[in-house]
């Protein structure tokens, strides 16, 4: 029986390049913290190691708790000083990245159909940035925090996608089985691979930002954001 379904957001909901938002993002977060003490070209350099030890983590420390040790050994209490900042950030500047984001005027209802058939509605967003930084992006779906039942934090999981353990943590915390969820995705490795090492059924989404390495040998059914809705009546059908 399907009592879930899953939903990555960016490149699933929410149409985007994962380069062309890297790039903005260090960017904006850069340029934001050197008027407050932070030197540019080291940030950049951190920015890089923090994303490659989050990826590494193994599992003993929460995502926010490896971005802290970092941080902490190269800034010192100045990070802790500086929470607001760093929030604040989030908030208002991270906003700027809306406009290399496409629109998906979809979103909102299919996310809605998807709580209406399955009863639960999961944001499986990678967590590698802030929860406030998922509030904002998911804003310009026209979606809030409400519209999901869960929402995957930096703050609280221990790790990131291709580690299926971050299903696997999902799972365990919402009390659910691998056999009764589906995931929505655009990644063949970080979602569908991901995914089903952790036992779950993935269909990848295609809103023009498909990511399937050639290393992926799996197979993934690859559907039309408006194909949604079908998918999931023929889910929750063949899992009665």
């Amino acid at each position: 029986m399907i009592k879930a379904i899953f939903f990555d957001l960016d490149g699933t909901l929410l149409p985007l390049k994962d380069s062309e938002f890297s790039a903005l993002y260090v960017k904006l977060l850069v340029t934001k913290l050197a008027k407050h003490g932070y030197e540019p070209s080291k940030m950049v350099t951190n920015i890089q190691e923090l994303m490659k030890l989050m990826y590494a983590n193994d599992g003993s420390k929460t995502s926010e708790e490896v971005f802290l040790d970092l941080f902490t050994k190269e800034y010192g209490n100045k990070v802790y000083e500086d929470a607001e900042l760093y929030n604040s950030f989030y908030k208002n500047e991270f906003r700027e990245l809306k406009t290399i984001c496409g629109e998906n005027k979809l979103a909102k209802d299919i996310v809605k159909y998807a709580k209406d058939k399955a009863g639960l509605v999961v944001l499986a967003t990678n967590s590698l940035l802030p929860h406030e930084a998922v509030k904002t992006r998911i804003s310009f779906l026209d979606l809030t925090s409400d519209d999901f039942d869960y929402i995957s934090k930096y703050e609280t999981l221990h790790c990131t996608k291709p580690n299926p353990n971050f299903f696997n943590e999902i799972l365990a915390e919402l009390h659910l089985l691998p056999e009764e969820i589906i995931m929505f995705g655009n990644n063949a490795h970080e979602d569908g691979l991901c995914a089903l090492q952790a036992g779950i059924k993935t269909y990848l989404v295609d809103i023009g930002c498909i990511i399937y390495p050639e290393y992926v040998k799996e197979k993934f059914e690859i559907i039309n954001f408006e194909d949604i809705p079908n998918i999931i009546d023929k889910e929750i059908e063949l899992n009665k």
